[in-house]
């Protein structure tokens, strides 16, 4: 099939195949990211909310609306929302490094390939 092409459909064709190969990539890296944090079901995701480790509102404060019978309801599950991004930096950095093994990949399959 590619010995039939031009030169630049040849080129074209490697460029959309290794676009291909890196979306193939992030998309396993990020189903493996869901498998290895039990992120696949909603409660999981919630449990992963809860436990992660988090900047919170003081407990004595909690505790107090709490016995003045405030009910946290969205709210609660909103400031662990808030708590989960405030230290997801080591997901940031997973993605990153995810990114720049992908990136090398590619980068790998280019130089056996157009060289």
């Amino acid at each position: 099939m590619v010995s039939n092409m031009r030169n630049n459909d040849k080129v074209s064709f490697i460029g959309r195949s290794i676009f291909i190969i890196f979306l193939l990539l992030l998309v396993i890296s990020f189903v493996r990211l869901l498998f290895n944090s039990s992120l696949v079901t909603f409660t999981g995701f919630l449990d992963f909310l809860t436990t992660c480790p988090t900047i919170t509102i003081p407990t004595s404060f909690y505790n107090s609306l709490s016995l003045a019978g405030i009910d946290w309801g969205i709210f609660n599950w909103f400031r662990n929302f808030l708590n989960f991004f405030t230290s997801s930096f080591s997901f940031i950095i997973f993605i990153i490094t995810n990114l720049i093994n992908a990136l090398s990949i590619v980068f790998w399959f280019l130089k056996y390939i157009l060289i």
